[in-house]
């Protein structure tokens, strides 16, 4: 409480900064009241809103079991706004995106599946303004992963629901992931995903180089320790498949 009534003397340059500092100490629940309380001063101020935007969804993704949906709900409204306000920025439709794909993971299968046309038309939409964004990719690239893993049930969901599956396979989701660590070659979860591809084409050595690559960055994001865990479990399965090969040599 200390720091929010200290952080109303500041001007607003200085508080901005504070905030940020929040969001790099993975402090997210702090940062998204500190971002809340600046949009309440300064409504109109474009780059507050869309750190608001991503402060909600990271505090989402910390959050534990149903107390996270709330935010994503939040966040899926406040990104419809914020597209309705300003709809030449790519931001709005790539958090409409992501926030569509956490509320998602609250829903069944069936459910998930019949949102998952609304998530690509978002991430598409913020492509086709930003072609060098590379979080877009990267949530593409995941849509396309878990299109292309569907189970068999899910699949023939899909088909009545659609006429078939949406368009989109491993090779699609390798291409966006591609895209995206050209981008931002630090990200985990864009290596983690590449390294599950690289697995389901039983390309153990590349799966391997992508986990160790994972494992290799530093913590930027408050997700990383997340991604980097699941590295680390793939990459010891998959020594023991690589052991397996050369056995058989």
């Amino acid at each position: 409480m200390r720091l929010f009534l200290f952080l109303l003397w500041l001007p607003v340059s200085l508080m901005a900064t504070d905030c940020d500092s929040l969001v790099a100490a993975f402090n997210n629940e702090a940062a998204l009241e500190c971002f809340q309380e600046r949009l309440a001063d300064d409504p109109e101020n474009v780059d507050l809103q869309i750190a608001t935007l991503r402060a909600l969804i990271d505090t989402g993704e910390d959050a534990a079991g149903n107390i996270a949906l709330p935010y994503f709900e939040e966040a899926v409204a406040g990104a419809e706004q914020f597209i309705e306000n300003h709809p030449q920025s790519a931001e709005g439709y790539y958090y409409q995106a992501v926030a569509l794909g956490r509320q998602a993971q609250f829903l069944g299968g069936k459910e998930k599946v019949a949102m998952a046309k609304e998530i690509r038309l978002n991430v598409d939409r913020a492509l086709a303004l930003d072609d060098q964004h590379a979080e877009a990719y990267l949530t593409r690239g995941i849509y396309f992963y878990e299109l292309a893993t569907l189970n068999k049930a899910l699949r023939f969901f899909a088909k009545l629901l659609y006429g078939g599956l949406p368009e989109g396979g491993l090779d699609d989701a390798a291409a966006d992931l591609e895209a995206s660590l050209k981008l931002a070659p630090q990200n985990t979860n864009t290596l983690y995903h590449l390294a599950l591809i690289a697995e389901r084409r039983k390309d153990y050595s590349a799966c391997a180089r992508y986990c160790e690559l994972a494992l290799a960055q530093e913590r930027t994001d408050h997700l990383d320790s997340h991604n980097q865990a699941l590295a680390k479990d793939l990459l010891s399965d998959i020594a023991k498949k690589l052991k397996k090969q050369e056995a058989r040599r």
